[in-house]
């Protein structure tokens, strides 16, 4: 029985479910999620956290796959996971258990894992296997834009502090602009491409997010700094000096490093749960009365209490006859 056929024979009970969202990057991205998943018939709750990027839905016979297309219709990217944080595919066999009972993976428990060769440590790793990639993603890119950046910075600001270097760089204007812009652009279009590739996807859901305002922003410093260094005239509206190169790179930079800190942060705070989560027991012994030797120790102490308890009111009994006599 597959992961759909099992929810199928659950109709009628509410379940809860675990999606990872892909391209959440602020308040704006929850709330079309959170619309999107509401907007399929019979979810009655949805939740989602923006530091984790995960959803959690509670629904009553609705297809997994349904929420997951009316996330990636609202423009993100949506996984179901189970209760590891592990992905698990809809269309998977569901695991057995002992029972004879099926489980799709949410809310298992941790023999099911152990049965088909997979521990709740393996997991776990997995899960933090998966995160690992977008965070080195935004701290490669980071040191990518940074020197790039700062090259920028100084071929625009270096020389208005010598006027010698000022005077030679008038002269050959139009070659050092484009120098500018060449190393703009690959901050812009390889470092920062996600900012676009983000934006685009919104556009096309008629929608906007962070990534709308940092395209926007540094878009236009760059297309109008490249006008300005091919079709700009000395004493037009637009002269050839009016670029903003360096204004465009070092944003693209400086949001880069707070993505790279925030995914930091976001992988610190998996690992301290994860941490958490190692240390609670695996396994717990339950103790069936029977005639096992716990039980028979506690009626022998419970024997003696009794012995002790009824010799101690023996001889107070006595005390108080033999006084009452006197």
């Amino acid at each position: 029985m597959t992961v759909k056929e099992q929810q199928k024979s659950d109709s009628g009970t509410s379940r809860d479910y675990n999606l990872q969202i892909d391209g959440i990057s602020c308040a704006a991205c929850v709330t079309n999620v959170e619309r999107a998943l509401k907007s399929v018939s019979g979810v009655e709750e949805a939740s989602v956290n923006m530091g984790s990027s995960e959803a959690r839905v509670r629904s009553q016979n609705v297809d997994i796959n349904e929420m997951i297309r009316a996330v990636e219709k609202a423009g993100y990217g949506a996984v179901l996971l189970d209760e590891m944080g592990a992905p698990v595919d809809p269309e998977a066999p569901a695991q057995q258990k002992e029972d004879g009972t099926s489980t799709d993976g949410i809310g298992a428990d941790s023999d099911a894992g152990t049965a088909t060769g997979v521990t709740a440590d393996d997991t776990r790793d997995s899960q933090a296997a998966a995160h690992r990639p977008q965070t080195s993603r935004f701290k490669r890119r980071f040191w990518i834009a940074l020197p790039l950046a700062a090259v920028v910075f100084l071929l625009d600001m270096g020389p208005m502090a010598i006027p010698a270097w000022h005077q030679w760089v008038m002269g050959h204007l139009t070659a050092w602009n484009s120098v500018q812009m060449a190393l703009t652009a690959v901050i812009l279009f390889y470092t920062g491409s996600s900012f676009f590739t983000g934006a685009w996807r919104a556009a096309r859901h008629r929608t906007a997010d962070m990534n709308t305002l940092v395209a926007i922003g540094t878009g236009a410093a760059f297309l109008f700094s490249t006008y300005a260094v091919f079709f700009g005239r000395e004493g037009g509206l637009v002269q050839p000096q009016d670029v903003y190169f360096e204004t465009a790179a070092i944003i693209i930079a400086l949001i880069l490093l707070g993505k790279w800190m925030e995914e930091r942060a976001r992988h610190r705070s998996r690992d301290a749960m994860t941490g958490l989560l190692e240390m609670a027991p695996q396994r717990a012994n339950r103790l069936v009365r029977d005639s096992g030797s716990a039980d028979q120790a506690q009626d022998a102490s419970t024997s003696q209490n009794a012995d002790q308890a009824q010799d101690a009111s023996t001889s107070q009994n006595a005390d108080q006859a033999q006084a009452a006599s006197t």
